[in-house]
């Protein structure tokens, strides 16, 4: 049996001992459904030796290979395997065909417990490394989220804080020795009063306005 597995629906052929197609079946990826087809399969496989299952490496293998792990010893093996050469016409049906041919090659090697031919089969990590696969990619998800949250936070900040004040401006004032060439208000120093002995005769004191 060959899987080709996609997000809403798994692509199954079944061939028997002489290569042939028996079975054909879009199957949704709803695990009642799932679990409808393998049991169904076990039924049917069950008086003959039962069967090999072939499935192409892809990142949502982990509850499909339960599922099937669940139904040893009528699923003999599970192989997980990376094709080495990708189809430039490629269809489910086609890709599907293509996983389940190799088993009925190597049928009776595999009927001998020997490794299967032409295969890339890539190694199953255990449930432990399942886990800490999932613990790592939940970290990175959520490290990730916070840094959105932070920098969402900050720009909502700049965008409401007000703005800055004009900065004020420098205004000359004339030395003392020269106030006398300028009117009284020009020369008050605002809040004190302003005394010097060159000042114009009745000139000072001087408050600031």
């Amino acid at each position: 049996m060959g899987i080709d597995q996609h997000r809403q629906q798994l692509t199954v052929p079944v061939r028997d001992d002489r290569g042939e197609v028996v079975l054909r079946r879009q199957v949704s990826t709803q695990w009642d459904k799932v679990r409808a087809f393998l049991d169904d399969l076990n039924a049917r496989a069950a008086p003959m030796a039962g069967y090999f299952a072939n499935v192409e490496v892809c990142g949502f293998n982990d509850w499909l290979l339960q599922h099937l792990r669940a139904r040893q010893p009528v699923c003999c093996q599970v192989f997980l395997i990376q094709p080495e050469k990708q189809s430039s016409h490629k269809t489910d049906r086609r890709d599907a065909a293509g996983l389940s041919e190799p088993l009925w090659l190597n049928r009776e090697r595999l009927l001998a417990r020997l490794p299967a031919r032409g295969l890339r089969v890539v190694g199953q990590p255990s449930a432990e490394d399942l886990f800490d696969r999932r613990l790592t990619s939940r970290r990175v998800v959520s490290s990730h989220d916070l840094t959105r949250t932070i920098n969402r936070i900050k720009e909502r900040d700049s965008r409401d804080s007000p703005k800055p004040r004009p900065r004020a401006t420098r205004v000359g004032i004339p030395l003392l020795d020269d106030l006398g060439a300028y009117a009284p208000q020009h020369f008050a120093v605002r809040g004190y009063a302003v005394f010097s002995d060159s000042l114009p005769a009745g000139a000072g004191p001087f408050l600031c306005q």
